[in-house]
């Protein structure tokens, strides 16, 4: 939890250090990369990941998407939604 903790006030307090439109769009480009790095590589671990997968090999992609979005935890459900309904794993 430290570590979550560390990298969001790192992200928050550096954005006061850029100065011009260049500086942040560096910064925007460079925190994504990071971010999609961070969270890729994470495959299997935490104690939530195995809840979550059986969320996602249990979803019905036979719902409508209004019914997807209704439930809880929205998000990860049309994101999970999406993935399944493309056929992707």
């Amino acid at each position: 939890m430290l570590t979550y903790v560390g990298i969001f006030l790192l992200l928050a307090f550096s954005c006061f250090v850029t100065t011009n439109r260049q500086q942040e769009k560096l910064y925007v480009i460079t925190v994504c990369f990071f971010l999609s790095v961070f969270v890729g590589t994470r495959l299997e671990t935490g104690c939530d990941f195995q809840a979550y997968y059986l969320r996602f090999t249990g979803l019905n992609t036979g719902e409508s998407f209004i019914d997807i979005i209704k439930r809880d935890e929205p998000g990860f459900l049309v994101i999970a939604y999406l993935v399944k309904s493309l056929g992707l794993s």
